[in-house]
């Protein structure tokens, strides 16, 4: 994975590099995780203890093969990966129903030329997100995140600029439903769309430009800003859930008969999203970087039958230090950082640390061996917004010591080629 990550980022943000031979490469990890969950309430149930407190454990495993190559201006990429059907995710339940998910993991080919006003490619088909953003937090994309559609690169110097046009799904005037699961199809006839059922594409339009400086050997940074439109996405099933109290039933809200904690959550449907981004990285002296990203988006969300509207700015600082590029090579990681219920959507942003969640990820990495990697990760997150799941509302009074929590421990151990 990491080696798919590297090859398919480097060649649309930086000048085209062109294979000359076929290349494979893949990866298979394991994951075992251990998540505590507290809604905040305190109930108690009569023989039972705490029912406002939940673990989890399971375990997880991934695997991903593709290969790579090129002649002269062009390239081609082709992969396959586990995957449950998720933008974010190609982790799959061990000894479950799901153990054979697998899917096109990219799909793609790029003409790339060079010329007296810089480096251009041009990108077609299923590809990885092209915009540089912070890949430790990844507050704003996950990394496993792929588009199917069009990307176009610039690059001239220390400077470039990112384009971009996806296709999320497909709108029929006939069907009158929008579906990502249904893919980029459409049909209408000139009656449907005289009646006002017209068809389109939902889709999300990126542009994005960054600039490098390198001021010695250890130090340097890129600065990149960006803005991204999600067109026509209300009916794609994207939405950001709140674990707000329900001021009608009071604090036993959410927990079940059988003592199940379930916050009574409510979903933030969007209905069009129009975010800016400015993200900064830093390459320090022994061995260190620093990375800090803002995003904000113009269209927030109402939210409940009051339509409150609700914020809509992520932010994250992350300090890291080492890195592996051998066995016994080791790096760790921290993160702060805040997500408004509104700011990103959580089908393509980490998958663990989705919108409504504040709070502090730390990472640590180490090579056993070439190629073979041992992680460890915790996530410390607590709900940001306090809104109530059925009207909207802010919380008042006594209802605002109500703020659900998460910690989350994960182990991985995985090997690529």
């Amino acid at each position: 994975m990491k080696k798919l990550i590297v090859l398919a980022v480097a060649a649309l943000v930086a000048a085209p590099a062109f294979a000359e031979n076929m290349k494979w490469n893949g990866s298979a990890g394991w994951r075992y995780t251990r998540a505590n969950d507290d809604d905040g309430l305190g109930n108690t149930v009569a023989g039972a203890g705490n029912n406002s407190l939940q673990e989890t454990r399971a375990h997880h495993f991934r695997a991903n093969i593709g290969v790579t190559g090129g002649w002269k201006d062009v390239e081609y990429g082709v992969g396959l990966r586990t995957g449950a059907g998720l933008a974010n995710s190609d982790w799959v339940t061990a000894a479950s129903s799901l153990d054979y998910a697998i899917g096109v993991e990219q799909s793609w080919f790029r003409y790339g030329i060079g010329s007296g006003f810089g480096d251009w490619a041009f990108t077609f088909g299923r590809q990885m997100n092209p915009f540089a953003y912070d890949h430790f937090t990844q507050g704003f994309f996950d990394n496993d995140v792929r588009f199917d559609g069009i990307a176009a690169g610039w690059k001239w110097g220390s400077f470039g600029i990112t384009a971009s046009n996806y296709f999320l799904g497909g709108r029929s005037p006939t069907s009158n439903v929008a579906s990502a699961n249904g893919g980029s199809s459409i049909t209408y006839t000139e009656a449907t769309e005289k009646n006002g059922q017209t068809a389109y594409f939902p889709n999300m339009q990126g542009l994005q430009a960054y600039m490098n400086w390198k001021f010695k050997d250890t130090i340097e940074t890129m600065l990149a800003v960006g803005v991204y439109n999600w067109n026509k996405i209300e009916n794609l099933g994207f939405t950001n859930a709140n674990h707000g109290v329900n001021a009608s039933a009071g604090y036993t809200a959410g927990l079940t008969a059988g003592g199940q904690v379930t916050p009574d959550a409510g979903n933030v449907t969007f209905t069009g999203v129009h975010q800016t981004q400015i993200y900064n990285t830093w390459t320090l002296p022994y061995n260190l970087a620093f990375s800090w990203e803002y995003v904000k988006n113009k269209r927030t969300p109402k939210f409940g039958v009051q339509e409150l509207q609700v914020d809509g700015i992520e932010y994250s600082l992350a300090l890291m230090y080492g890195s592996i590029k051998k066995a016994h090579d080791f790096k760790v990681g921290y993160a702060y950082g805040s997500k408004d219920l509104g700011s990103v959507i959580n089908a393509f942003t980490n998958n663990r640390w989705v919108a409504d969640n504040k709070g502090h990820m730390l990472s640590g990495t180490y090579a056993l061996a070439d190629n073979f990697e041992l992680g460890l990760k915790a996530y410390l997150l607590k709900e940001s917004s306090q809104v109530q799941a059925a009207t909207g509302q802010q919380l008042t009074g006594a209802q605002t010591t109500q703020r659900n929590k998460s910690d989350l421990l994960e182990l991985t151990a995985g090997v690529s080629f």
